[in-house]
């Protein structure tokens, strides 16, 4: 029998308009065109629009009853307009969490991007719920960074940033990081009380 040839790695993808952001390659594409897309090495595309709201658990699990609460990635990628996105928790076994209001809503929140830098904030509806954390380490990882801030403000805090350039690997600590591995990615750590938490970045 003869070989069988390979199928192409390119597959034409179609963005609407908007700004998209790959999730996998760390690239940006405006909307509004169909490009070429490398899906070679299993590789599958995924894009998140500007202004969207990712939650990210950082350990993987298999259903709700392994997920640990107590810790939390959020990928927020930059857009001019404003956006917001409300994160919903229970204790992931109730069938009734809704009925009963044994649950938390999170919202975050951004103005949008301008000339100045921009603000980030987060608030939570006060909801409880069997098993809900004291606090939440969240860590809000914004891509497409292209300098390095010069002011990082937690309610009014000033935040340790790290320019991460000629840097191989470096524990998180409790400073922020921007351009590990020049991806020009900016990671901000904190911890999440339940009460509101505003965040400024300013170039």
């Amino acid at each position: 029998t003869g070989a069988i040839k390979n199928a192409s790695p390119q597959r034409k993808v179609y963005l609407p308009e908007g700004r998209w952001y790959d999730y996998y390659a760390n690239n940006f594409y405006n909307g509004n065109q169909t490009i070429s897309y490398n899906t070679s090495n299993y590789q599958y595309p995924v894009f998140v629009k500007a202004g969207s709201f990712v939650p990210e658990y950082p350990a993987k699990v298999k259903n709700t009853t392994e997920q640990k609460n107590g810790e939390l990635n959020v990928l927020y990628v930059l857009s001019e307009k404003k956006s917001a996105y409300q994160l919903y928790q229970d204790d992931g076994v109730s069938k009734n969490s809704i009925s009963s209001k044994q649950f938390e809503l999170i919202e975050f929140s951004s103005n949008g991007i301008t000339n100045a830098g921009f603000d980030f904030a987060i608030h939570s509806n006060g909801g409880a719920y069997n098993g809900k954390p004291l606090t939440t380490r969240i860590t809000l990882k914004i891509p497409g960074i292209e300098v390095l801030p010069k002011q990082i403000l937690i309610n009014h805090k000033t935040v340790a940033v790290l320019d991460a350039t000629e840097i191989k690997g470096v524990s998180t600590g409790e400073q922020a990081i921007w351009n590990l591995g020049k991806q020009q990615l900016l990671t901000i750590p904190f911890v999440f009380t339940g009460k509101p938490v505003e965040l400024q970045i300013r170039w």
